[in-house]
């Protein structure tokens, strides 16, 4: 049996320990799928033909919110936010979210249906997005499983 002593209570251990691990954290500043498979991230604006005012709003509400966090939390303004990007199969949803992935200094968490067992994987890819802060997750086809099951999981039919 290993014990372990120390001068501070264990859960001052812990806290210590769980806090260097988040700052140390290989996970933070990557692109990955929910499961934690790295996403490789070679995709850029240039890849995209897009409307320049869909490319903008894009823009505004995700880099821009990115780079000005420090100011909202300054004045105490909320520091998250959504964004839903829907369209017909073959519209570039999937290709902006890897433009996305590759263009933000944040984690990117790219959560499609087969990372979706139930209602709980949602907030567990919500509480990994906080984990691996300041982050932006992508829910990819979802609706695939909420249209099947959500349903089902919240006890109605």
């Amino acid at each position: 049996m290993i014990r372990v002593h120390s001068q501070s209570s264990s859960s001052s251990f812990l806290r210590d320990w769980k806090d260097y691990t988040k700052k140390h954290n290989f996970m933070i500043g990557q692109a990955f799928f929910a499961d934690g498979q790295l996403i490789e991230r070679k995709y850029t604006w240039d890849n995209i033909l897009l409307p320049g005012e869909i490319r903008r709003t894009i823009q505004l509400h995700v880099e821009s919110f990115l780079q000005n966090r420090d100011a909202l939390k300054k004045y105490k303004l909320k520091a998250r936010r959504g964004l839903i990007i829907e369209g017909p199969p073959g519209t570039g949803k999937t290709l902006l979210g890897k433009i996305l992935a590759n263009c933000l200094e944040a984690s990117f968490i790219w959560v499609s249906p087969r990372h979706i067992e139930n209602l709980t994987s949602f907030a567990s890819s919500m509480s990994l997005a906080r984990y691996v802060a300041p982050s932006v997750c992508s829910f990819s086809k979802t609706w695939t499983y909420l249209g099947k099951n959500a349903r089902r999981d919240l006890g109605s039919d």
